[in-house]
């Protein structure tokens, strides 16, 4: 946040490209082995790039998944069930996207940087 508000435009994508994935990249280094959270975090953001290239595109999205409820295990459920529905619909009929097991429970503790 800038003085109180959320960051958006080039002020977003800026810190999302240049501070916070070259942050979580940096946690594979810092790992203590290949089966620590900490190595698999650094591995996925080594791999990403950030590809809504609009800073107001990504507070517009940001914004909206704020507003998803995450409190009872039915409304993880429901949200893991239309994330996994999606990842099917993005083949075609002719490929095959393979099978897709999401965790049920939050993995990460996600903390502010």
């Amino acid at each position: 946040m800038l003085e109180g508000r959320a960051l958006s435009g080039d002020d977003l994508s800026y810190f999302v490209n240049q501070r916070l994935f070259p942050y979580l990249q940096k946690f594979k280094a810092h790992a203590t082995g290949p089966n620590t959270i900490e190595y698999k975090i650094g591995e996925i953001f080594g791999e990403l790039k950030n590809k809504i290239t609009s800073g107001y595109n990504l507070r517009e999205i940001i914004d909206h998944v704020d507003e998803l409820r995450f409190r009872s295990q039915t409304e993880k459920h429901q949200l893991s069930a239309l994330y996994e529905e999606k990842i099917k619909r993005m083949g075609t009929p002719a490929e095959t996207v393979g099978a897709v097991f999401l965790p049920r429970h939050p993995a990460v503790d996600i903390k502010p940087i």
